[in-house]
């Protein structure tokens, strides 16, 4: 880290490496034990902070391979390539600024609880699921959904709608 005064602190581009080398990991055994082991996505990251620093890179190499070297991992984060290079950017929106009635896709949730993701899960609001925003309160209130897969909208607060990332489809 570089430290400027009354600038604040930032990564050295070593550091840089090394995080996103860190990130890289993480999201990949989170995508892993997701996808091979059938981990629930809101017990994965638990089960990663356990693992993660005990695992070597040429076996985090072949889980990426065994995956199809995913680009995103189970929550809809980015996963950085072994040059840490993340993938190209979608053109995310955060759900409270969502147009109505347009056909969404949900592409990241953010560092939410395992709780609220059972909830989400449970509703259908995952990433890669499509939504429709049915109605916004006006002033950060909730927001009523219709995710394809449900049989009825779900009711979110405006709170929890700032940690989604979501993207139009087109039609």
């Amino acid at each position: 880290m570089e430290h400027e005064p009354y600038h604040g602190v930032r990564l050295t581009s070593k550091g840089r490496e090394l995080a996103l080398q860190t990130v890289r990991r993480h999201r990949i055994l989170e995508s892993y034990i997701a996808t091979i082991l059938g981990v629930p996505w809101d017990r994965v990251d638990a089960e990663v902070e356990r693992l993660e620093h005990a695992v070597s890179e040429e076996l985090i190499c072949r889980m990426e391979e065994a995956l199809d070297f995913p680009s995103r991992d189970p929550h809809g984060s980015p996963i950085p390539d072994r040059e840490g290079r993340l993938p190209g950017k979608i053109e995310e929106i955060i759900l409270t600024e969502a147009p109505i009635a347009v056909l969404l896709e949900v592409v990241r949730v953010i560092d939410a609880l395992p709780d609220v993701l059972i909830w989400l899960g449970e509703r259908g609001v995952t990433p890669g699921a499509r939504i429709i925003v049915e109605a916004r309160e006006p002033g950060g209130g909730p927001l009523l959904l219709m995710p394809s897969e449900a049989e009825r909208p779900v009711a979110i607060s405006g709170s929890l709608a700032q940690s989604i990332e979501v993207r139009e489809v087109a039609s």
